[in-house]
């Protein structure tokens, strides 16, 4: 009833080298080559736009704690008693 992916993926290939009078087979490493090239460059432009929006973050973070060192130490100190609180809960 369905059929196998290679399958569809061959005939496709098969057909076109027919329509375009091709003797040669495509070069499915190049394709995959330039595929996997395509996907590094993407991928290391996402990297390097979360690198920079988390240095943002963390200065504007440094800033805060600068301008308001009591008020920064009150918030990690509620901080670290809710992670007291939920990890002593797992263990009963």
């Amino acid at each position: 009833m369905s059929e196998q992916p290679e399958a569809i993926e061959i005939e496709v290939v098969e057909s076109t080298r027919a329509a375009r009078g091709d003797a040669q087979p495509p070069d499915l490493g190049a394709c995959a080559r330039s595929a996997v090239r395509q996907c590094e460059q993407a991928l290391g432009g996402l990297a390097r736009q979360a690198c920079l929006q988390a240095q943002v973050y963390a200065d504007r973070a440094s800033a805060c704690v600068v301008k308001q060192p009591i008020k920064s130490m009150a918030v990690a100190a509620a901080a670290g008693a809710v992670l007291a609180l939920l990890l002593s809960g797992r263990r009963r």
